[in-house]
């Protein structure tokens, strides 16, 4: 049977519906940490959002900032204004010092993972052996996406396939088998 344009346009009007499809859940986490390196230490604030992964009980850090800094201390004394002391440093001749009372980005959000681990907060949310992905050796990280492959290997994406065929040497994932993955993953478990 066939409708025409207009018969089809009727069924325009009506109740808006939401079905859910997917979706996730991320939430902020925020607030103070004391960063550490031998005998330097400063605060840090920061914010990030932490979401849990495909991973059960591991989370990962995707939005972060670190917004202020404070209370420097260097081998018990403290610094009352680090940018001063680091420019006087490299006035006196020791500017590769003043570099090693800084911090990388990569060593904030490293710092930020660990004390996500210790946060009671956190763990009411994720349970108490959560685990952050950010944390995890590449070795760690594959295992995990290995056996999430092995476990879901019709309904992943032909991307994890292919990350995790190439990591563990198993030619193009889109053409490795769900057995060449099970093998692999017995292999590596033992």
């Amino acid at each position: 049977m066939e409708q025409n344009i207009f018969e089809v346009l009727q069924g325009l009007e009506g109740e808006v519906k939401g079905t859910n499809t997917s979706g996730y859940v991320s939430i902020e986490y925020g607030g103070s940490i004391k960063i550490e390196r031998g005998n330097f230490s400063m605060d840090i604030h920061f914010y990030a959002k932490v979401y849990e992964t495909k991973h059960k009980e591991i989370v990962m850090i995707d939005d972060w900032d670190v917004h202020d800094e404070d209370n420097y201390n260097l081998n018990g004394l403290p610094i009352d204004s680090l940018s001063s002391f680091k420019a006087k440093l490299t006035d006196w001749g020791f500017s590769g010092i003043g570099k090693k009372l800084e911090f990388t980005n990569e060593e904030n959000k490293r710092a930020i993972a660990m004390a996500m681990l210790e946060s009671e907060e956190l763990k009411k949310i994720y349970g108490k052996n959560f685990k952050v992905w950010n944390l995890l050796s590449v070795d760690e990280q594959m295992l995990l996406d290995l056996n999430f492959v092995v476990e879901n290997f019709n309904t992943c994406g032909v991307h994890i396939k292919n990350i995790v065929a190439k990591h563990y040497d198993l030619g193009v994932g889109e053409n490795t088998t769900l057995k060449q993955f099970q093998s692999k993953l017995k292999e590596v478990s033992k």
